[in-house]
């Protein structure tokens, strides 16, 4: 996968910073801002946070 233009895509479609979208790309975080969390479901026009989250177990 090419990670500069998800980055460039994230960035600008989205209204992300690139560091925000090169951390959820490699799934470096611990938490994810609200804002991040609405602005992820506009861009890819979802109207639930769990069509971006998949948890997996233990």
């Amino acid at each position: 996968m090419r990670w500069p233009k998800i980055i460039c895509v994230g960035t600008v479609h989205a209204g992300l910073s690139p560091a925000t979208v090169g951390k959820l790309c490699h799934s470096h975080f611990d938490q994810i801002d609200r804002s991040t969390v609405e602005k992820l479901c506009k861009f890819f026009k979802l109207e639930s946070i769990s069509g971006l989250l998949e948890i997996e177990g233990d």
